[in-house]
């Protein structure tokens, strides 16, 4: 009787009390077992992030080429998201959509979104870059708005206002605006009027000359990564880890995957571990994010760059891509440079004294460095052993005597 008191009093049976005993015993053992960043790490493995990585970007790929018909990249970015148990990657491209011509969403912020907290594992949106026609540079010509930038003059609407430009020659070079660098449809337009900057063109040098402005702010990506996001609470925890304008690009159309290239290799290693430091060890000779590079490698494969370069080509090709990294390429990745249309005007050009070529080429920045960095020509030197003596300087050629034919 004295038991049956005591355990009304306590208001609990004695297999209640063992069952809970038992039950704290087994959270304690539980909490004491449960380590985070084991867990972190059995989820966030670099070769279990590449394996979902793949299987989306397979589903479906971020290409870089231009379509002719379609859409032309301007700009590109990749951005990273991570928590401890979850990553996102964003791929940004700027492009221009050649279908809608006239209309304002031919500028558009294209998003491609990878992560393991995707419904899908994937997920695409896109922004208009100007809200409105009325920011574009068209005419008011009623039926067929005519576009009206020109290699010469052209406006831009930003920040509130329009702003007009009158780029030189050289500016337009430096930001990659080249005839030779368009796709075959715009190349005939341009052909037709030399004098009209075509519309991806004109997006193309924006981005350079205003320092990429085009790319999301963290608000908007993290808006559209929480519409992608199967659970929208865990945007919160998803910190930026990495975002750059320059990596390795698989070219799905070769079936490259994310993981057959070392960027995102350690791209994985990075969200596996949060260490960001890890980026400064990538081959960056490796990266071909800016759309120069597609360009180049689709003219390659539709046979305009199939011919043979001659030694005069080759030798000119090396030296200007070294200026062109060293002034204008530092911060856009590997400049790729278009085949010249025609050997004759080079060979013409590479036969003749190189001191007369300086003297009447003192305005073209290309000489200007050339001779900043190696002196004057010497008395009859050909422009040619001028350019073999600045490439053996730098060591992308092979010795020879100065002077020599």
């Amino acid at each position: 009787m004295m038991w049956n008191a005591v355990r009304q009093k306590l208001g609990v049976s004695a297999r209640a009390r063992l069952l809970t005993v038992a039950g704290l015993c087994a959270v304690v053992w539980t909490l004491a077992a449960y380590n985070p960043k084991q867990e972190a790490r059995r989820t966030m493995q670099p070769e279990q992030v590449l394996q979902e990585l793949d299987a989306a970007f397979g589903a479906v790929p971020v290409s870089l080429y231009t379509d002719p018909h379609h859409f032309k990249v301007a700009d590109a970015r990749l951005t990273v998201f991570r928590a401890p148990k979850h990553w996102v990657v964003v791929i940004e491209k700027i492009e221009y959509f050649s279908r809608m011509y006239g209309s304002v969403d031919c500028f558009k912020r294209f998003f491609t979104v990878y992560g393991n907290c995707l419904e899908r594992g994937w997920f695409v949106q896109s922004d208009a870059l100007w809200e409105n026609e009325a920011e574009l540079p068209f005419d008011d010509t009623p039926d067929i708005p005519r576009w009206l930038p020109t290699r010469q003059h052209f406006r831009y609407f930003w920040a509130g206002k329009w702003w007009e430009v009158s780029p030189t020659p050289q500016q337009l070079h430096e930001a990659g605006i080249d005839p030779q660098l368009l796709d075959e449809v715009d190349r005939k337009e341009w052909q037709e009027n030399p004098d009209i900057l075509q519309p991806v063109e004109w997006l193309r040098y924006l981005c350079y000359h205003l320092n990429h402005p085009f790319f999301a702010s963290e608000t908007r990506l993290r808006e559209v990564v929480r519409e992608a996001l199967s659970d929208p609470s865990i945007e919160p925890h998803l910190q930026i880890v990495l975002q750059t304008r320059e990596w390795e690009h698989p070219d799905y159309l070769e079936e490259q995957l994310p993981s057959h290239t070392e960027s995102f290799r350690v791209i994985a290693e990075i969200i596996a571990t949060g260490d960001a430091s890890l980026w400064a060890c990538v081959d960056r000779t490796r990266f071909n994010s800016h759309w120069r590079y597609w360009m180049e490698k689709e003219r390659a494969q539709s046979g305009e760059a199939d011919a043979p370069l001659s030694e005069d080509e080759q030798l000119f090709r090396r030296v200007y891509a070294r200026y062109l990294q060293e002034t204008v390429g530092t911060s856009d990745g590997i400049v790729i440079l278009t085949r010249m249309e025609t050997t004759q005007p080079l060979e013409l050009l590479m036969a003749s004294p190189a001191q007369v070529g300086v003297r009447e080429s003192g305005s073209d920045e290309f000489v200007q460095w050339l001779v900043a960095r190696f002196g004057e020509p010497l008395e009859g030197e050909s422009f040619r052993d001028w350019l073999r003596w600045c490439a053996e300087s730098f060591g992308i050629s092979q010795p020879s005597a100065r002077g020599a034919s």
